[in-house]
Formats: structure tokens, sequence, C-alpha cells
């Protein structure tokens, strides 16, 4: 097939705002110059795999879950709203999270293959499971510190890290808040110890409070609570 007859069967076809983009780039040039350099026409071959008959069926069917799969959408926010405050994949997860929220106010879908590069690493997945993992602890309980936690895992009352040995000063806290902010640590989930969900603690004794993450918590000792 000539090259002329490849780039109008590809621009009968759904492509994507940058694919589209390069094809009539290439028509131009082919116009121009009669041909494309060997450079260009590889890059060509390599679109045309992406929307053969069965890439298109595969796009479309992962298109499909994005549109119908509530748990999935859930999924996809969870790791947008994460992505756009750590500033990886900042410009797919926008794109991605306006989608879901309001497909309508979009003029293109979304690049379906940056999604899955986004979903599929081990950081957005640990996000996933720390958000949606069971809290460990409720309003109003009482609990202690682990030791030597981690500086990242606690946050004084302005928001900003807080120095441990500010924290390990006290006995006990009492949970004021669960989830006081998003999951920010892409942290693997610990059985025991639990994920790096946010919880907001009041010190026993004191009127300011702290934010730390699930995993540097534990319920209080027997001795704490004045049990034998």
């Amino acid at each position: 097939m000539e090259i002329t007859d490849r780039l109008q069967s590809l621009k009968a076809k759904p492509l994507s705002p940058h694919h589209s983009e390069v094809v009539d780039s290439f028509s131009k040039a082919v116009r121009k110059w009669g041909r494309l350099t060997p450079r260009q026409e590889s890059y060509l071959g390599s679109i045309e795999v992406q929307y053969d008959e069965k890439a298109i069926a595969e796009r479309q069917e992962k298109l499909r879950r994005v549109r119908e799969d509530e748990e999935y959408r859930k999924d996809v926010e969870i790791v947008c709203r994460y992505y756009i405050m750590s500033g990886y994949y900042r410009n797919t997860a926008r794109e991605w999270l306006a989608f879901i929220l309001d497909p309508a106010s979009c003029v293109d879908t979304p690049n379906i293959e940056s999604l899955e590069k986004m979903m599929g690493n081990k950081y957005a997945q640990n996000i996933v499971e720390n958000t949606k993992a069971p809290a460990k602890f409720a309003v109003g309980e009482l609990v202690q510190m682990r030791s030597n936690p981690s500086w990242e895992n606690v946050k004084s009352e302005n928001g900003g890290n807080a120095y441990p040995r500010d924290v390990l000063g006290y006995d006990a806290f009492m949970v004021i808040e669960v989830d006081s902010r998003p999951v920010s640590r892409p942290l693997t989930y610990h059985k025991t110890q639990g994920g790096t969900r946010w919880y907001k603690l009041l010190p026993l004794g004191s009127t300011s409070t702290f934010e730390v993450c699930e995993r540097e918590l534990k319920r209080p000792t027997k001795k704490l609570l004045g049990k034998k």
C-alpha cells in the first residue's frame, strides 16, 4: 500500500489527538517531498499497529471499564488525586480525573495507555490499598506511638513535619479524626501495623494536635490502661 493510502486509512480511524497531529504532519511531508524519511516511516508503522481491528477493540474494552466499572473508577480517582498532589503523572492524572468526574466536559478521551501506565505502577497500587483498607482505629479510641517513628509519618498542628521526639513525649493520644488528610505515603500495606491512613490525634494533657500515619500507632498497653 502506498504511503498516501496508508495515511488516508489512518485518518479514517479514531486517532488520539497526538496521533492525528502526527498523521497530518506526515501527509504534508509527503505532499511536499513525495516521501517520508525512514525514521518517519518506522513511526508511521508503530502508529498503524495501534489502530488495527484487534488494538481498537482492546482499547474500547478498556474504555468501557473506565466508564462502567464503578469500583475501578473509584480507584482511578484515588490515584489521580494522589498524583496531582505528588507531581508525578500530573498531566495524565488531571486529564483522567476530569474525565471521571465529568466526561462531557472533555473534548477528547484521554490516552488509555497513559492511564494504564499510571495505574499499573506499585506506588499507585499501594495508595489504593492503603486508602481502601479498613481503619484500625476509630474516633474516641486511645492509641500510643510506636518507637522510632519516621518523621515523614508525623505532622504538627500547622501541617509541617514534626520531630518524633516532640510526639514521643506523650504517653497516649485520643483519636479525634480518621482520614484527616488523603493518603499521601505510597508505602506497602502491613497487615499488623496497618497502612498510611492519616489520623488527627490529641495528646492526653495537651491542647495541640498531631497527624500521624496509621503504621506508627498501636493500641495502648495494659499498663497504661491500668489493667493487670
